[in-house]
């Protein structure tokens, strides 16, 4: 099995005190969060922020974060792809985290994209193996993926980072961060969009 895994799980807009076992919800207040990135509207109209890129043919992917209130009207086209979708340049999205999407307060054209957010500098360039405990848990987080989104937690990325087992969200608060290392012995969780202020 490859160390690395990406998925593309729906967040909720609710803090789960008890994720997996649906105790009391409490209402997350609004956040305003902030990436710069190429941005994918498909044939549909429906909108994403690019975590990484691929390759421009068909099935045409880029691990996109779901936006709502884009205007394609007002956005820079950068490529036309075969499948009928388009890539934007890099676009400065700000909005209000939903739970399962970014709904775009303001875009303006951005500079340099936002790099995936990066953990343990210190551990090894050239690692040794995942251990067997390791792959167990990473398992188990894959196989939990699609409860996790029902929960509230929109994974983008998980692999072995050289010392841990590395998550990466599109939103990490203190709640998903906790519940992620306690049951999945996540050594780290980051999020890539970042909260505003």
């Amino acid at each position: 099995m490859d160390a690395w895994s990406r998925a593309a799980p729906v967040a909720a807009i609710v803090v789960l005190t008890g994720f997996m076992t649906g105790c009391t919800l409490a209402v997350r207040p609004a956040i305003s969060y902030q990436v710069t990135a190429q941005l994918q509207i498909r044939p549909d109209g429906t909108a994403g922020a690019c975590y990484v890129y691929a390759l421009p043919y068909p099935p045409v992917e880029c691990g996109a974060v779901p936006l709502t209130n884009v205007d394609r009207s007002t956005l820079p086209i950068q490529q036309s792809l075969q499948d009928g979708s388009i890539w934007t340049s890099p676009m400065q999205v700000t909005g209000v985290w939903t739970g399962s999407a970014l709904a775009v307060t303001s875009t303006r054209p951005g500079g340099n994209v936002t790099d995936p957010p990066q953990a343990h500098a210190s551990c090894p360039s050239v690692a040794d193996p995942p251990p067997p405990s390791f792959l167990a848990n990473q398992q188990r987080l894959n196989a939990d993926a699609s409860q996790l989104a029902d929960r509230g937690v929109w994974m983008i990325e998980n692999g072995w980072d050289g010392c841990d087992l590395e998550v990466v969200l599109a939103v990490a608060d203190a709640d998903m961060i906790a519940y992620l290392k306690s049951n999945y012995h996540a050594g780290w969780v980051g999020g890539w969009f970042q909260p505003v202020g």
